[in-house]
């Protein structure tokens, strides 16, 4: 592996080399956007497998391995971890140039001090002696490792927070975890109201507030953005395919919601109407908040 990941892997010239050996590289890291467990950091989590710290959520390595052709059963269902594992050996290989390629690499070297190059030929090896040294590896210590000081752990709004709250209370805690506000099902299951509804109400639970228009809506994810303020959060996360080119029209996205209440499905146009609306009170919820000015 050292023949193209070595301590100067990517840093071309002498001034990059200083500046990463000398300053970047014993930076703290910040992590404002990512999708960790915060319930396994919380409880610090030790993995039994390199499968299930590699491939338990990650969603960038499962597109991978489906593009290759692998069956969902070995990247989110119930095979065997080293069927899981396998799997993505033989899927390195073809993502060379492809930061997983690189990632995965760094991961082996930095973490587990394997210079081995990954692919189905070294598999067992990389797998017994990832394994052997998982126990030594809880979610904690691989965050320190890497010297992480704080990380803003992605949250819908129905979650209770309790990971965040339990960690806060550890007096002996060496990261600070905060939650980020994920309003994305608020518009993204507006075409299948089954679901949409199943979270709305959910939603009801978590902040107490009937929802059945999009007033309702709007108040009820606000109270539970309370609780996101309460345990550090200052800021949402919105995932969007595309920012919807339109002007906001809070009447379309009035009657989207009460149609959905009645099971009806929404079309992209009322889809992008409640979007909007929910971006818009993300965006006063942070800049209302005068902690953050």
């Amino acid at each position: 592996m050292g023949e193209f990941l070595n301590d100067d892997f990517l840093l071309s010239g002498a001034t990059a080399q200083r500046l990463f050996h000398e300053v970047a590289e014993h930076a703290p890291i910040v992590d404002l956007h990512n999708h960790l467990s915060a319930a396994d950091i919380a409880e610090n989590r030790a993995y039994e497998t390199l499968a299930d710290l590699w491939l338990g959520g990650d969603h960038y390595k499962w597109r991978a391995m489906r593009l290759a052709g692998f069956d969902e059963d070995v990247i989110t269902g119930s095979a065997d971890p080293w069927d899981k594992f396998t799997a993505w050996a033989a899927t390195l290989p073809r993502l060379i140039r492809n930061p997983l390629y690189i990632w995965t690499h760094l991961e082996l070297r930095r973490v587990f001090g394997i210079d081995v190059v990954l692919n189905p030929g070294t598999a067992h090896e990389i797998w017994e002696e990832a394994n052997r040294q998982l126990p030594s590896w809880p979610t904690q210590k691989l965050l320190q490792h890497f010297g992480v000081r704080a990380i803003a752990t992605t949250e819908d709004p129905v979650g209770d927070l309790t990971a965040h709250r339990s960690l806060s209370e550890e007096a002996d805690a060496s990261v600070a975890m905060i939650p980020t506000f994920r309003p994305d099902a608020a518009h993204r299951l507006l075409d299948d109201p089954t679901a949409w509804n199943a979270w709305a109400n959910q939603l009801e639970a978590a902040s107490k507030i009937p929802v059945q228009d999009l007033d309702s809506l709007l108040s009820a994810l606000a109270r539970c953005y309370e609780r996101f303020t309460a345990a550090g959060g200052r800021a949402s996360d919105n995932g969007l395919s595309r920012l919807p080119d339109v002007a906001r029209d809070p009447a379309l996205a009035e009657s989207t919601i009460r149609q959905a209440r009645l099971g009806k499905p929404a079309t992209a146009e009322e889809r992008d109407a409640v979007t909007l609306e929910v971006l818009a009170l993300a965006g006063h919820l942070a800049f209302a908040d005068e902690s953050v000015l």
